[in-house]
């Protein structure tokens, strides 16, 4: 699944970059994919007047770090993803790389922008 694969991407990614425990990068791969539905809840609710309540986020948020600390942290193997990515071009994984920090910081900064109004 597309999904899976992208957040894969993003979890080794950021578990290379920092070299850190499992546990804080499945934590930034949630806090991403909550943002992610907190930018596509503000844009429908600027556009079609649709409105969540907050104990929903908030449930869903403990929902997704619940799942991925699950995913990545009960016996998830590192060295697949490894052997997957490990012949992407430094070109390749530069861009890649800027495309998830930029992606990150939209969806961190768009329901922002959107709550402000």
């Amino acid at each position: 699944m597309i999904f899976f694969r992208l957040n894969d991407y993003v979890f080794y990614r950021v578990y290379m970059f920092y070299q850190d425990g499992k546990s804080y990068t499945a934590g930034f791969v949630a806090v991403v994919q909550f943002f992610s539905l907190l930018s596509i809840a503000s844009l429908l609710k600027y556009a079609i007047e649709f409105n969540i309540e907050k104990y929903v986020l908030i449930a869903t948020g403990i929902l997704l770090l619940a799942l991925n600390a699950y995913r990545y942290e009960n016996n998830f193997d590192v060295k697949a993803l490894h052997e997957r990515w490990k012949d992407e071009s430094s070109i390749k994984k530069r861009l890649k790389g800027w495309v998830i920090f930029l992606y990150t910081l939209f969806v961190v900064l768009f329901p922002l922008i959107v709550a402000s109004d």
